[in-house]
């Protein structure tokens, strides 16, 4: 058995197609930042389209499909991992790395963490003692 659904049938929740708020999300964003500059809106927007899609899981499926189920499987981290990956690569493909870096972690860390207290990122001297291209 496969462990994720058809992207077009996956939900968001009960009442909502998983394809559709992520589109909503990045359509939100994106627009409450347009003073920004475009190349950090264009991250933005692009953490908000992965922010949730780890619900494409057939776990989370399960879950959402269920009313019995009280709590679903964490899909939080696969988010920020598939973030991180596809961030990375924007950025580093337009040479906007090294400005962005930065933005890149904090992006990274609040999509690990939308469904619990967010966490702060004090300290951004280690991003200077490693090259991470």
């Amino acid at each position: 058995m496969s462990s994720i659904k058809a992207f077009k049938e996956s939900k968001a929740r009960p009442d909502s197609f998983l394809e559709n708020h992520l589109k909503d999300v990045k359509i939100s964003i994106e627009h409450y930042l347009t003073d920004y500059d475009k190349e950090l809106v264009r991250l933005v927007g692009l953490a908000g389209v992965c922010h949730d899609i780890g619900k494409n899981h057939i776990k989370w499926q399960d879950y959402i499909d269920n009313e019995s189920k009280t709590k679903g499987p964490n899909h939080s981290d696969f988010g920020a991992f598939v973030f991180s990956y596809l961030g990375f690569h924007l950025l580093n493909q337009q040479n906007l790395w090294e400005e962005y870096q930065v933005q890149w972690l904090w992006l990274i860390r609040d999509i690990a963490d939308h469904h619990s207290k967010l966490k702060n990122l004090t300290n951004d001297n280690w991003i200077i003692s490693y090259d991470m291209r």
